[in-house]
């Protein structure tokens, strides 16, 4: 489900996005976007049952925000402030970025960063759900 999810709402946005903006690689430029859905999801499935509904609600508008918006924006500047550089859109952004502007493949070590957040938030998740439904048996 959350799969099914994150990939229904990265497709709305990369609609949206259609409509006023073609990058000059699609591929790159949507996996980046799924990449991002589906790890900050990973990260709301692991923060929900610590933070409770409502801490995890808040957290999740936070989080991505600040990594997303602020840290990985290149609008604000080019290189990401010292912190960016662990948050885990990092690899997505950059090759998001790479897909939108360049018609070549630039950022060799962003999609291995992107798909190991992925993979190292996917693990939790699992444990965390995991543990949660083994609580209730």
């Amino acid at each position: 489900m959350i799969v099914a999810a994150a990939v229904l709402v990265s497709g709305v946005s990369l609609a949206v996005t259609a409509a006023d903006f073609t990058p000059r690689q699609w591929f790159p430029f949507a996996a980046a976007t799924v990449l991002v859905a589906l790890t900050y999801a990973m990260i709301g499935v692991v923060l929900g049952p610590l933070l409770g509904r409502l801490g995890g609600l808040y957290a999740m508008f936070v989080l991505p925000f600040l990594d997303v918006g602020i840290a990985q924006n290149v609008m604000f500047d080019a290189a990401p402030p010292g912190w960016g550089v662990w948050l885990p859109a990092r690899g997505a952004v950059r090759l998001l970025v790479d897909g939108a502007f360049t018609s070549t493949m630039d950022v060799t070590g962003a999609l291995p960063l992107a798909v190991g957040w992925l993979a190292v938030t996917g693990v939790a998740a699992v444990l965390v759900f995991r543990r949660m439904t083994s609580l209730r048996a």
